[in-house]
Protein backbone atom coordinates (compact mmCIF):
# COMPACT_ATOMS: atom_id res chain seq x y z
CA UNK A 1 0.00 0.00 0.00
CA UNK A 2 1.50 3.43 -1.05
CA UNK A 3 0.77 6.40 0.48
CA UNK A 4 0.53 9.71 -1.75
CA UNK A 5 1.71 13.23 -0.33
CA UNK A 6 -1.91 14.37 -0.88
CA UNK A 7 -3.65 11.53 1.56
CA UNK A 8 -1.16 12.93 4.22
CA UNK A 9 -3.39 15.46 5.79
CA UNK A 10 -1.67 18.74 7.18
CA UNK A 11 -2.42 17.85 10.60
CA UNK A 12 -0.04 15.38 10.46
CA UNK A 13 2.98 17.70 9.73
CA UNK A 14 4.12 18.97 13.24
CA UNK A 15 4.43 23.29 13.76
CA UNK A 16 8.17 22.75 14.05
CA UNK A 17 8.49 20.94 10.90
CA UNK A 18 6.48 23.62 9.36
CA UNK A 19 8.70 26.02 10.66
CA UNK A 20 11.50 24.14 9.74
CA UNK A 21 10.37 23.90 6.14
CA UNK A 22 9.89 27.84 5.98
CA UNK A 23 13.07 28.90 7.45
CA UNK A 24 14.81 26.52 4.80
CA UNK A 25 12.78 27.79 2.00
CA UNK A 26 13.47 31.51 2.47
CA UNK A 27 17.34 30.27 3.18
CA UNK A 28 16.79 29.11 0.09
CA UNK A 29 15.38 32.10 -1.54
CA UNK A 30 17.78 34.05 0.17
CA UNK A 31 20.40 32.34 -1.66
CA UNK A 32 19.41 31.99 -4.80
CA UNK A 33 18.85 36.01 -5.05
CA UNK A 34 21.94 36.53 -4.02
CA UNK A 35 23.67 34.35 -6.47
CA UNK A 36 21.76 35.81 -9.10
CA UNK A 37 22.72 39.43 -7.82
CA UNK A 38 26.27 38.67 -8.12
CA UNK A 39 25.92 37.31 -11.58
CA UNK A 40 25.89 41.02 -12.50
CA UNK A 41 29.19 40.97 -10.64
CA UNK A 42 31.40 38.35 -12.91
CA UNK A 43 32.45 40.74 -15.94
CA UNK A 44 34.05 43.14 -13.75
CA UNK A 45 35.51 40.60 -11.38
CA UNK A 46 36.98 39.08 -14.71
CA UNK A 47 38.10 42.10 -16.01
CA UNK A 48 39.51 43.09 -12.74
CA UNK A 49 41.41 39.36 -12.58
CA UNK A 50 43.50 39.66 -15.99
CA UNK A 51 46.20 42.16 -16.26
CA UNK A 52 49.10 43.06 -18.86
CA UNK A 53 50.58 39.30 -18.75
CA UNK A 54 47.32 37.36 -18.69
CA UNK A 55 45.60 35.79 -15.80
CA UNK A 56 46.29 37.34 -12.63
CA UNK A 57 44.85 34.59 -9.92
CA UNK A 58 45.95 36.71 -6.70
CA UNK A 59 43.07 38.77 -6.30
CA UNK A 60 43.79 42.53 -4.93
CA UNK A 61 43.29 43.03 -1.28
CA UNK A 62 40.50 45.57 -0.43
CA UNK A 63 43.45 48.17 0.73
CA UNK A 64 45.30 47.80 -2.43
CA UNK A 65 44.58 49.47 -5.95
Amino acid sequence: MSTSASAISSSAISPATRRFILLLSLATFASMAAQRICDAMLPELSRVSMSCDGFNPRMPSPGES
